[in-house]
């Protein structure tokens, strides 16, 4: 507590009181409720994953900013040697299902670029072309995506007092099995299956709640954005802080 609070300039007892409670506003009054060690932890967790993405998001907008530049000497390419990390193992969690779907997205660019617009450039043009038929993973992205897909069930759980990852894998099966690319599960209770464009894979629920959760109480956000550093300075003690619990 006292690290952070010293490396990002904010009131260390603020923050430990927004990390351990939470206002409830009511009609005539706030109230002030402590938070058990869990929903703690999970306050914790999602105030790391804001920063983490304060970070990330810097480092994206000081990318974008360097190569709209027009500036003769500057390097506007980014190269990217490997972008399928397509992940399957004899155990997959939230992490391979969050790869795995960026994958699916990585193949939808390739696909509508490649092949769908490449081939109406060759229609409007009149060129003399047979079509190739390619395997269209849009499907699959909408079953992670739609209203009452994965995804959505998941925020909806995470966002439910009682919810874990047993109760959401029930509303999964009941919400999800008309889509093609969803199989229930191979052991009862345990998993899902989802039918990617590489391979099936099976997913183990446990975690994917608590690796989810980020949301951050407006309390919480208010005690860091009164951090006394400059938004570089508080980018680059983020950098450091997290370089911190790595090691």
């Amino acid at each position: 507590m006292s690290i952070v609070s010293e490396l990002l300039e904010i009131d260390s007892d603020l923050l430990r009181k927004w990390l351990c409670n939470r206002k409830i506003e009511t009609v005539n009054e706030e109230i002030v409720k402590p938070m058990t060690i869990v929903d703690s932890n999970y306050s914790r967790d999602a105030l790391s994953k804001l920063l983490y993405s304060c970070l990330f998001n810097h480092i994206v907008e000081k990318i974008n900013e360097t190569l709209s530049q027009n500036s003769a000497d500057r390097h506007g390419f980014i190269g990217v040697l490997d972008i399928y990390g397509f992940e399957t193992f004899e155990q997959n969690s939230f992490e391979q299902f969050c790869i795995n779907y960026a994958n699916e997205k990585l193949q939808q660019q390739f696909n509508l670029h490649v092949f769908k617009l490449e081939q109406e450039e060759y229609v409007k043009e009149g060129i003399e072309w047979t079509f190739i038929d390619f395997y269209d993973n849009q499907p699959c992205i909408d079953l992670i995506e739609a209203k009452m897909g994965i995804l959505d069930l998941l925020d909806e759980e995470c966002r439910m007092p009682q919810g874990d990852d047993k109760s959401w894998l029930l509303k999964l099966n009941q919400h999800c099995a008309a889509y093609d690319h969803y199989v229930a599960p191979k052991r009862r209770g345990v998993s899902f299956v989802v039918k990617h464009f590489a391979d099936e894979v099976d997913y183990t629920v446990d975690g994917f709640l608590q690796k989810n959760r980020d949301a951050v109480n407006q309390e919480l956000v208010t005690v860091v954005r009164h951090s006394k550093v400059s938004k570089f300075c508080f980018i680059w003690k983020i950098f450091v802080f997290l370089i911190m619990q790595c090691n």
